[in-house]
């Protein structure tokens, strides 16, 4: 696991004997982002942005990590900094498989002034063309789990059917924190 700045994988998608996708909490690259002084002795807020493939979740963190790295001051938008972060791009080919979080957390100041941590999630894309709708529930799911906040990324205005999919996904996320009990 590098200590360089960039996104690190914390669930892995593996196949079993049998052909189906098993999904593995990487332990180590969890701790080797979170388990660091400064960072133990804080709240925790984990933010991530999960929906739909291709639809610009990882672009999206991307500017919320740039926010972060300026320390959240009211210029923030004018750095001169490249555009770094998750990686993303054009097409219909899905970039992030599980789920990664960023190597560096946040410290950042409440309006009450209060000091918190806030480290940053991105998640495999919803209903793409590779997972079945059990792949991209349990996904969602877990990351509803892990997560402090949640960004459900909807590139058009929110239907029907994207409430009864967050249900989908929460729903998942229940069975799965219930099979394992953790």
């Amino acid at each position: 696991i590098s200590c360089a700045q960039g996104p690190v994988q914390i669930v892995k998608i593996n196949s079993d004997q049998e052909g189906r996708d098993r999904y593995e909490l990487d332990l180590k690259a969890l701790r080797s982002i979170l388990d660091k002084d400064g960072i133990r002795q804080k709240p925790l807020c984990v933010l991530s942005v999960a929906g739909a493939t291709r639809q610009g979740k990882s672009f999206l963190l991307s500017i919320i990590l740039q926010y972060l790295k300026n320390h959240g001051s009211s210029d923030w938008t004018h750095s001169k900094e490249k555009l770094e972060g998750f990686k993303f791009r054009g097409g219909s080919e899905r970039e992030t498989t599980g789920i990664y979080m960023w190597s560096q957390v946040f410290s950042m100041k409440t309006a009450q002034g209060k000091e918190v941590c806030v480290a940053v999630m991105d998640t495999q894309g919803t209903f793409d063309r590779y997972s079945m709708v059990r792949d991209s529930s349990m996904v969602f799911g877990l990351s509803l789990l892990m997560s402090s906040v949640t960004v459900y990324n909807v590139m058009r205005q929110v239907d029907e059917k994207d409430l009864h999919n967050l249900l989908l996904f929460s729903e998942y996320g229940s069975l799965a924190a219930g099979n394992d009990g953790e």
